[in-house]
């Protein structure tokens, strides 16, 4: 029997203030976890200021904000390293907690030579080796059957691996998310999909139609997000199949931006970011001045990475023939050719 929720109100841990709610317990994090969330999520906000600014001046070509939904970061952190994730635009925050640099970050905003994609993605189309992360794939909703397949191949395997993926609601009327979903509710796949996105009660309905469990939570409460992650994860370990995670954004943030690049300030008491830091500064772990410090020593590094990749070269155009064929065959090695004379010929006059 699949449970979807009978209620419309998501799972809170924490209120708009950063306390407890009530009859709420905080998961099982230790502290060193918790400065690593929020000193991540701070780095996300930052990024988003400072990257946002760039676009507008034409410095990058695109870049995505995660504005609202900082605290879906906190879905990854349940993950063991051997799990796969297969992340959605606005996931920058689960590349960083996977260990993307934030200069190789960077470099693939600015498409360098550097970047571990050559140049070849759109920014904020993330990639980086050895992190089982999937490179963010531009179409919509694509990347949620290759998800499923390889939540397939886990079962398969028998180590009690998962794997994750995350998409904005848009994605749910995509071929994809139907095939994806799909495949994983049949085959009782441990799969975990996180839907980011405003109220949407047809969602949990979804889940019950693939044959899904499904859960609804605040997607600006890091800790709700991090505790429903968890007891999928759970469920998808012990053979009991995939999860719909719900985690429900506040229309007026899951698309923030402020054009000036400042953070954003409205006061809709659904700042994951500050919702966070308020708990944490309850415990006696984060106060202001702390905050303004981590703000501050981001920024720094920001500076200097965007210094360091904007005078990085941009990747040369013969390198769009390599990472293709083992052997290229000869019809690519006479192209390639012909762009390097032409190069050198038109370097000549």
């Amino acid at each position: 029997m699949v449970a979807v929720p009978t209620g419309d109100e998501p799972r809170r841990i924490l209120d708009d203030e950063g306390a407890l709610a009530p009859g709420a317990d905080a998961p099982p994090l230790s502290d060193e976890i918790l400065d690593r969330l929020f000193s991540t999520m701070l780095l996300v906000r930052r990024l988003d200021a400072r990257m946002g600014a760039l676009a507008r001046a034409g410095r990058i070509a695109l870049y995505v904000p995660s504005a609202g939904a900082e605290a879906c970061v906190a879905a990854v952190q349940p993950l063991r390293d051997s799990d796969w994730v297969f992340p959605g635009y606005r996931d920058l925050g689960a590349w960083l907690w996977r260990g993307l640099s934030l200069e190789s970050c960077v470099h693939q905003l600015f498409g360098s030579a550097e970047d571990a994609g050559r140049g070849r993605q759109l920014p904020t189309h993330l990639s980086g080796h050895g992190l089982r992360m999937m490179p963010v794939s531009g179409p919509v909703g694509t990347h949620l059957p290759q998800a499923a397949g390889a939540a397939f191949a886990a079962k398969r395997a028998g180590q009690g691996d998962a794997v994750l993926a995350s998409f904005g609601a848009a994605a749910l009327a995509s071929d994809g998310c139907h095939a994806g979903l799909s495949l994983a509710g049949s085959a009782a796949l441990p799969a975990i999909f996180v839907c980011t996105g405003p109220a949407d009660p047809g969602i949990a309905e979804r889940a019950r139609g693939y044959g899904l469990e499904s859960a609804l939570v605040d997607g600006g409460d890091a800790l709700a997000v991090n505790a429903a992650v968890a007891d999928a994860l759970a469920r998808a370990r012990a053979g009991r199949g995939a999860t719909l995670v719900h985690a429900q954004l506040t229309d007026s943030r899951a698309q923030a931006q402020n054009n000036d690049g400042r953070e954003d300030t409205r006061g809709d008491g659904r700042d994951p970011v500050a919702r966070l830091g308020a708990y944490l500064e309850r415990q006696g772990g984060w106060p202001s001045e702390r905050v303004a410090q981590q703000n501050a020593a981001w920024d720094e590094a920001i500076t200097a990475a965007i210094e360091r990749a904007a005078q990085t070269p941009k990747p040369a155009l013969e390198s769009l023939f390599d990472d293709v064929y083992e052997t290229p065959p000869w019809h690519l090695r006479e192209q390639r050719e012909a762009l390097v004379a032409e190069r050198r010929e038109g370097s000549a006059d």
